[in-house]
């Protein structure tokens, strides 16, 4: 009996650890917000621990107003591949929608991870569509004389295929993916229904593929999610949960 009561009580103070390091976990600082969250996922497992168990299964939404591109109906494929790497690499839900005509992602997911799949999600955003931007005023001027003869949609396709590459890289370094529980896919399918239906958007790839692809797809490998101190993608992996 005290055997019991002593292993109940234990578990109560791991339980309340647990919890200070979820609350850590939204710290401002993006590196202490990590690790924190690392460590309590960790603990959970080793417990085998859910987020229900613990009672931080509630769901939380953010909006991500800083899409990489400007499709609305149809985006291109290599914008829908690197969606589904945020929603599978962080167990979350995502949906584009639409405000006075302009796009953004709304993420969803238990408050746990949106956050940080949120926070991922806008600073890898902003890299693809600087680096595609990059890539194509650098091919601009290497080739000055043919630039301008190149149909819209020629250089359209160079740029998206640059994109793919560059997503394909980014995806190598993300070797583990977040588990989500039934009991928080249920919590997340009910957060839809209350959203109301909403419209998937079809997608289009460029059909195409140079040297661009490759170029793209060494830039992606380079990948990092913390800006402030530089912190490459591959130490920022901690946030996919790996064991």
């Amino acid at each position: 009996m005290d055997d019991n009561r002593q292993t109940a009580s234990s578990r109560e103070k791991v339980i309340e650890r647990i919890k200070k390091m979820l609350r850590l976990s939204k710290s401002a600082n993006p590196n202490e917000a990590a690790v924190a969250l690392n460590m309590a996922v960790k603990k959970m497992k080793e417990l085998g621990l859910s987020f229900s168990d613990i009672g931080v299964s509630s769901i939380k939404s953010i909006y991500v107003r800083t899409p990489i591109s400007s499709g609305i109906d149809r985006i291109p494929l290599y914008e829908n591949i690197f969606l589904n790497l945020i929603v599978k690499a962080f167990g979350v839900k995502m949906l584009l929608r639409i405000d006075e005509g302009k796009k953004y992602y709304h993420i969803y997911g238990p408050t746990d991870r949106v956050e940080v799949a949120a926070y991922s999600c806008e600073v890898l955003a902003r890299q693809l569509k600087s680096a595609r931007k990059k890539y194509m005023a650098d091919y601009k001027v290497r080739h000055f004389w043919l630039w301008p003869s190149l149909p819209k949609s020629w250089k359209t396709a160079m740029g998206d295929s640059y994109a793919e590459g560059w997503v394909a890289g980014m995806k190598n370094h993300i070797d583990v993916f977040y588990e989500v529980t039934p009991e928080e896919q249920k919590c997340m399918d009910d957060f839809l229904k209350k959203e109301g239906k909403v419209k998937p958007a079809g997608y289009h790839s460029c059909n195409y593929r140079d040297e661009g692809y490759d170029l793209g797809y060494a830039h992606g490998s380079d990948a990092y999610l913390n800006t402030g101190v530089n912190h490459s993608f591959e130490e920022s992996r901690q946030l996919t949960f790996s064991n």
